[in-house]
């Protein structure tokens, strides 16, 4: 770990907002009034060189975010990666090598902070959502990336420098990618209202060797939520990154006036509207089947025998724990090849990120879903992965 100010913290918007969260600060120098550790290292730790750099430009800026054909998020704040046409459709996905330095530069072009709306749902002992106060700057603030907190956190903590970016200015990040993964990316500028309005976003960290390639132009490609990844001598991989969302305020047909109702429910941790990447499978109540060919959730095509990846960043702003399955198809629990086979996961916290490998099975419309039937499936968290016949 580099000196500076660590934030350690629950994930979950409530958890913080009634305080679960703190410091560790670790000093660059010996201070007379803290013993040295037994086993300590002497020096400060340094970051690689900086030998291989991947660049990507962010923009954050409010829209009206179109989650189905029915329900709308007027309030909408997105980020949107440059690509070679420029700014692209949400969500964030951006990609890497492992052994890269990622140096994201975030555009903040907003006017000034967001209005609040009192339909927002409420947080734990908050008497009005509209009173609340939306704040106009943004970050990206990464997990399990190797990055000088001082300057690149992505946040506001303690002794280190305001690394957020205020409306109409820009910042440059930059991390160490050390090892494959996925990396989710909040702004923590404001960590209660920024997740539920849509500021979030992942990066894949790819092998050392790997390529990514636009499923459909066959271009390569480092942003998106679908790629074929190839590597030498090896099996390309399909990969889907699935961005869940939840405590969302939508509007039927975007009017202000005509808010989604909750479900019922005995507990706030299942208040507000969920999403895989901007988008919703809402079911209707009078008719709650999967039989939609078209739902509105991201789709993956591939072939029986093909590798796929689903990449899963749990965004998500309540602290109720969700799972995820895709009929019909099974896996390595521990991404080992030695471990048990199962086709459900589960303990996906927020701010926690997985991923499923698996060889695709059986064609046919195959539904990846979470577990929760009441208050998940019904509400949206659902989609297809197809298996299209090899011709």
């Amino acid at each position: 770990m580099v000196p500076g100010d660590h934030l350690w913290s629950f994930s979950a918007g409530n958890d913080l907002w009634l305080g679960c969260w703190g410091l560790l600060r670790l000093h660059d120098r010996r201070q007379a009034d803290l013993p040295p550790l037994p086993g300590r290292t002497t020096g400060v730790p340094q970051l690689p060189a900086r030998r291989r750099v991947r660049r990507h430009t962010v923009r954050a800026r409010a829209q009206v975010i179109a989650y189905s054909a029915l329900r709308t998020d007027p309030y909408g704040l997105v980020f949107t990666a440059d690509g070679d046409g420029g700014p692209e459709d949400g969500p964030l996905v951006l990609r890497c090598r492992a052994g890269e330095w990622v140096e994201v530069t975030l555009i903040n072009e907003l006017d000034g902070p967001p209005p609040a709306s009192p339909l927002d749902p409420a947080l734990m002992n908050e008497a009005d959502p509209g009173d609340r106060t939306v704040s106009g700057r943004v970050s990206l603030h990464p997990t399990l990336l190797d990055f000088d907190v001082r300057t690149d956190d992505g946040a506001h903590v303690g002794r280190n420098s305001d690394s957020t970016v205020k409306p109409g200015a820009a910042r440059t990040y930059r991390w160490y990618a050390a090892e494959p993964g996925v990396v989710l990316l909040r702004s923590h500028a404001d960590v209660i209202s920024h997740p539920r309005r849509g500021l979030a976003g992942v990066l894949v960290v790819e092998e050392a060797d790997a390529t990514p390639y636009d499923p459909d132009t066959g271009r390569e490609r480092w942003t998106g939520e679908r790629a074929v990844v190839r590597r030498p001598d090896a099996e390309p991989v399909r990969e889907l990154v699935l961005l869940a969302q939840d405590g969302l305020r939508l509007y039927h047909d975007g009017d202000l006036t005509q808010p989604v109702t909750d479900l019922f429910s005995d507990s706030p941790d299942d208040a507000g509207q969920k999403a895989y990447n901007y988008r919703t499978a809402a079911l209707h109540p009078l008719d709650p089947v999967l039989g939609d060919p078209h739902p509105p959730t991201p789709l993956l095509t591939c072939r029986p025998g093909d590798q796929v990846a689903v990449h899963l960043a749990i965004a998500s702003h309540r602290m109720r724990n969700q799972c995820f399955t895709v009929h019909g198809q099974v896996w390595d629990a521990s991404e080992t090849g030695l471990g048990w086979q199962v086709s459900t996961i589960g303990a996906l916290a927020s701010g926690s990120t997985r991923t499923v490998r698996f060889r695709a099975q059986h064609p046919g419309d195959h539904v990846y879903r979470t577990g929760n039937l009441h208050w998940g499936l019904s509400e949206g968290w659902w989609g297809l992965i197809r298996i299209e016949e090899t011709p």
